[in-house]
């Protein structure tokens, strides 16, 4: 493979970057926020010592989000902002870790086109979340690992360790790379006398910093979260052999749909299909997963007092990610949380090309060439394909042009999933509540309202209020999404998404005027009642 001179690579490594940037910017928005990027939102509306207890499993980016919210405004645009800088650094990060690890200049690039490219980074560099900061802290922390693996020292241990913390910190997800590091140093301490000091360190610093996160945060996680993954097919599934079938699946075959948007072989419907193709694909998946640790952790297991390495970390990481999706303790194929395991995976990638590299130009000398060739069009075709797309709404205009006509005995019912997307638009009236409410919500808090603005906290069901609005309201204003082409559409664009919400007031004798106010992805339909209700 013939190598690219260092001011090539100068050269390269920012347009890599601007096709990285140039995908992203479409996906800025001038509307509001979907309700999945609302939630994190919200905290910035409440005192800081109850944002605290808003955060799930992401306490110190949550943080950061609420006061990056109040240093700017409650705009979406600037919301995203740090999602798009954390999307472009991770690029750059994948690039210098591969060359630390003594990959090509070609395959580091490669690797940075993969991050530039991805669907699943593409989007989340445009939504209000920390899987991006993942990849980057997962290449910091690998990255130290190595240093202090090659030249010990108490102050690399210590910033090892310090840094792990801060990543348990700003994200759950880092367990899966600090955990191989802290398991990966045991052994050097059994190795080597004079590490146990630094290693004794670095677990007593960093294992510290995890039994707190857990006390304060981990250990109070809804079981929603659990559910939602488990119910998508994320989690091994043993309720019975189609639901095992299905997360096999699932894990297989989407973890590099999510990456490189390769083909899953079957449906994503509520149905969960299972198809010989989709078994199929993710058998292929688990075979070269596979093939990419064993050889690492063979080498080791084979003379374990040897010094483990370099790759040792990255396969334990793979590995062990795995290995928590089949216990249901993290997800695994679900794109965004897979992002902390991508770097540890382009290295075994580049590993194992490296390897067999020279058995290939063998055979077919100009093969190298071809399939670079043929990996930078396919990564810059999927990326051209797959540019972010924000799916925003826009709330705040026919909100106002209800607003303009609704009389005070009017009241207006917010549909559940808009109702964190009302209170980050900051509309009034709204509360927030952490009471524990008939669903299991994996946010851990709630909106409510104040008459004659009515949220319902029970999402997929009928709130218990609902028989009763009738007894001192004649006109509801009902606010609910729309399908759209930026949506997964679950009705005709303009067209009202009827929710089991809406479908219990239409039942109770509610009805549809005709009128309707309409913004993207949303609209508001004017409801009056009808004494005796609907026929079932």
């Amino acid at each position: 493979m013939s190598a690219l001179r260092p001011s090539q690579a100068r050269l390269l490594l920012p347009l890599i970057v601007l096709f990285g940037f140039w995908t992203r910017l479409s996906g800025f928005s001038s509307h509001q926020l979907w309700f999945d990027d609302a939630w994190v939102a919200v905290p910035a509306k409440v005192p800081l010592g109850e944002a605290i207890h808003m955060v799930n499993t992401t306490p110190l980016f949550s943080i950061f989000m609420r006061q990056w919210i109040l240093w700017g405004s409650d705009a979406t645009w600037w919301a995203q902002i740090p999602a798009l800088v954390t999307g472009l650094i991770a690029i750059v990060a994948v690039y210098r870790l591969l060359k630390y690890f003594g990959s090509s200049e070609t395959l580091s690039l490669l690797a940075a086109l993969v991050i530039a490219a991805s669907p699943i980074v593409i989007d989340y560099s445009t939504r209000l979340k920390q899987y991006n900061l993942d990849i980057i802290f997962a290449c910091l922390i690998m990255w130290l690992a190595e240093k202090w693996r090659r030249t010990p020292s108490l102050r690399g241990a210590l910033t090892l360790a310090l840094v792990s913390v801060l990543s348990f910190f700003t994200s759950a997800s880092s367990i899966v790379i600090v955990a191989p590091v802290l398991g990966v140093a045991v052994l050097l301490a059994w190795r080597e006398k004079t590490r146990r000091l630094q290693v004794g360190a670095l677990l007593a610093i960093a294992g510290g910093g995890f039994v707190f996160e857990w006390i304060v945060w981990l250990s109070h996680l809804s079981n929603g979260l659990y559910v939602g993954w488990r119910n998508r097919g994320y989690l091994l599934d043993t309720r019975n052999l189609r639901k095992l079938a299905y997360s096999l699946q699932t894990m297989g075959s989407q973890f590099f749909h999510w990456m490189l948007d390769l083909p899953t072989g079957h449906p994503r419907d509520p149905d969960h299909h299972v198809t010989i193709l989709g078994l199929t694909i993710s058998a292929l998946v688990a075979l070269f997963l596979v093939a990419l640790v064993a050889g690492t952790l063979w080498r080791y297991l084979r003379r374990p007092l040897n010094m483990p390495e370099p790759l040792v970390i990255a396969a334990l990481a793979l590995t062990f990610s795995v290995a928590l999706a089949l216990v249901r303790r993290s997800p695994f194929g679900g794109g965004r949380t897979d992002e902390v395991i991508y770097p540890a995976l382009l290295l075994l990638i580049a590993a194992l090309f490296t390897q067999l590299q020279p058995r290939i130009q063998r055979v077919v000398p100009q093969a190298t060439k071809v399939l670079i060739a043929c990996s930078v069009a396919a990564l810059l075709f999927v990326g051209l394909s797959n540019r972010a797309h924000y799916p925003s709404i826009e709330l705040k205009a026919p909100v106002a042009q209800m607003e303009a006509v609704r009389e005070a005995t009017d009241g207006v019912v917010i549909d559940p999933w808009l109702s964190f997307t009302w209170a980050a638009a900051n509309i009034p009236t709204f509360a927030v509540t952490r009471e524990k409410s008939f669903f299991d919500w994996s946010q851990g808090f709630h909106v409510r309202g104040a008459p004659p603005y009515f949220f319902s906290d029970y999402y997929f069901h009928p709130s218990w209020y609902y028989p009763y609005l009738k007894d001192t309201i004649t006109r509801l204003w009902y606010v609910a999404e729309t399908g759209s082409p930026a949506w997964p559409a679950t009705s005709p664009r303009d067209q009202i998404y009827v929710s089991r919400n809406l479908a219990a007031l239409l039942k109770q004798g509610w009805y549809e005027t005709g009128r309707s106010f309409s913004g993207d992805h949303v609209k508001i339909v004017e409801l009056k009642f009808r004494s005796g209700g609907l026929p079932d």
